[in-house]
């Protein structure tokens, strides 16, 4: 891909070139044909599981995705089948790609993970990217990641792949011993389309996008400023509020609304007194 409209953009050393391809399983072909369609102006690649019937298993194709990569790209977008991009999708990345050129951008985070947390923490500040929460995995239904992160990446993981480790928890551990922050858009630039998941995820319920793009007023903005790394998020999980504590510690760890109320001499404050507080 060569054209500025089509994602070819221009950074203070080079011009950057933007590769794609969409990552899927045979059962949706046609889904991720028709996502590549899409993305014309990438000429992207649809890589299917080369092992379909070896059982789940995202991270051999995942892995095949990211060795697709164009020889001349600088950086390569791998997309899941099972993802709505928002308006202008190309446009938005090539855009971020020459305001972020050498950050790995994740471009959606569940709703109901600590990364969805963060976006909406993130949102508040009228921020248009927050860095991904470290311990949490790695969002992976739309990743860009620059050229020297694939090539490490794609020497790290073994072109056989057999475990059952998902990508995203490999992503994040690849990405975090190299001392990579990812960058997560607000709002995310993509949606996860309904449907039963392939690979048993579908016990954590809906995982609609945090914040769609194509459901706010105003456009996402890749010039827009990073968010502060929270120190506490709010987070909702089977129906329970957890604090999820990411000051000062080695990882995030965990703590109910009751313990972390109690630490915060908060304990048996009123709702009413507790709301006007937070407003």
């Amino acid at each position: 891909m060569a054209t500025d409209s089509a994602g070819s953009v221009s950074s203070p050393s080079s011009a950057a070139v933007i590769g794609a391809a969409v990552m899927a399983h045979p059962r949706r072909a046609a889904q991720a044909a028709e996502l590549a369609d899409g993305l014309g102006g990438w000429d992207p690649r649809v890589v299917t599981d080369p092992a379909p019937g070896a059982g789940p298993g995202a991270l051999r194709t995942a892995r095949a995705a990211w060795a697709a990569v164009a020889p001349d790209a600088t950086h390569h977008v791998v997309l899941q089948d099972d993802v709505v991009p928002c308006r202008e999708f190309a446009a938005r990345v090539a855009d971020a790609v020459r305001e972020l050129p050498d950050a790995p951008l994740a471009l959606y985070a569940n709703w109901n993970s600590w990364n969805g947390a963060a976006t909406r923490a993130a949102a508040l500040q009228g921020a248009a990217w927050v860095p991904a929460v470290p311990g949490e995995w790695t969002p992976s239904l739309a990743l860009v990641l620059p050229r020297a992160d694939v090539d490490a990446l794609l020497a790290a993981v073994p072109a056989e792949v057999t475990g059952p480790e998902p990508d995203d928890t490999v992503l994040a551990r690849e990405l975090g011993r190299r001392g990579r922050r990812v960058l997560i858009p607000v709002p995310h630039w993509v949606e996860h389309a309904d449907g039963a998941s392939l690979v048993g995820n579908d016990v954590y319920g809906p995982r609609h996008s945090a914040c769609f793009a194509d459901g706010t007023a105003e456009g996402p903005d890749p010039a827009g400023p990073v968010a502060a790394a929270p120190d506490v998020l709010v987070h909702l999980f089977k129906g329970r509020v957890q604090l999820v504590l990411a000051a000062d510690t080695p990882a995030p760890r965990r703590a109910s609304r009751e313990g972390y109320l109690r630490a915060a001499g908060q304990e048996g404050r009123g709702r009413g007194r507790s709301a006007r507080a937070v407003a």
